[in-house]
C-alpha cells in the first residue's frame, strides 16, 4: 500500500495552499504600504 506517500502528497498540498494564502496577504500589505509611500 502507498498510504504513506498519499499522506505526504496531502501534506504538500496543504502546505502549498497555506503558502499561497500567506503570499496573498503579504502582497496586499506590501501594496498598501507602497500606495501610502507614493501618496506622501
Amino acid at each position: 500500500m502507498m498510504y504513506q506517500s498519499d499522506i505526504f502528497w496531502v501534506e504538500q498540498l496543504i502546505a502549498y495552499c497555506i503558502a499561497a494564502i500567506l503570499w496573498c496577504i503579504i502582497d496586499k500589505i506590501n501594496s498598501r504600504k507602497h500606495i501610502k509611500d507614493t501618496e506622501e
